[in-house]
């Protein structure tokens, strides 16, 4: 397991609803740009750090990344909220990414999405909503 020190950093949906996101750091300072993991529902961005010997955040420090893990209105880290797909593609997602861009002063940023998270970061990208720093490329 690697050590690691987290950062929350709290920002606002386009609709206004407060959510946050937790910058991972590692024992040595990153020599990737920016990589935001964003989790499925009813669970919290901490999923990504299961108890295990090695978890994908351990994986991503180690390869130099600065890793940053989302929270959405889905999460079990904010109280019981209505949302859809399309609330979190068109108000998170983007202000999200536009929240790494701004504190890292990143040209792109890599995601990891799990479950319907691939289906809504689709559907930012093709309503042209985030910013064109999400990278979309398998690199």
């Amino acid at each position: 397991m690697t050590t690691t020190t987290d950062r929350v950093v709290p920002f606002t949906a386009g609709d206004g609803m407060a959510l946050n996101l937790v910058n991972v750091r590692g024992d040595r300072a990153p020599t990737k740009g920016p990589v935001l993991l964003v989790h499925g529902a009813g669970v919290r961005a901490n999923i990504f750090r299961a108890p295990v010997e090695r978890t994908v955040v351990d994986a991503l420090l180690d390869d130099g990344y600065d890793v940053w893990l989302e929270n959405w209105r889905a999460s079990i880290e904010f109280p019981a909220n209505e949302w859809t797909l399309d609330s979190a593609a068109v108000h998170d997602h983007p202000a999200a990414v536009r929240t790494v861009v701004a504190e890292t002063g990143a040209e792109q940023v890599k995601a990891m999405t799990v479950v319907f998270r691939c289906c809504q970061f689709g559907r930012t990208a093709f309503r042209s909503r985030s910013p064109r720093a999400v990278d979309w490329s398998d690199g």
